[in-house]
């Protein structure tokens, strides 16, 4: 195998890894939440912590009816197939 070939066979490798680490980390809500205050609730230190609900759930419990691809506030892509049972998993109240 010619130096040429080593290179691009060591380049398919790392692209091949780092899809797989993006989609083992693309979930909040997997259980390998943290324990940790609100404003810094994520599942690991290189994620960015999930944004707190600046609202009270009394009447407001249903977050798909305004948080979805068709509701008043859109929602990160990553996040269209999750459910409403699935949000405070790593989003908390104020």
């Amino acid at each position: 195998m010619d130096n040429h070939m080593r290179i691009h066979a060591v380049t398919i490798i790392l692209i091949i890894v780092l899809i797989i680490c993006a989609i083992s980390s693309s979930s909040c809500g997997n259980g390998n939440q943290t324990t940790a205050s609100p404003a810094t609730s994520t599942t690991n230190a290189t994620e960015t912590p999930a944004p707190i609900i600046p609202h009270s759930l009394n009447g407001m419990a249903d977050c798909t009816a305004c948080h979805s691809t068709s509701g008043k506030l859109s929602v990160p892509a990553d996040h269209i197939n999750f459910t409403n049972d699935q949000c405070l998993n790593c989003h908390e109240t104020k």
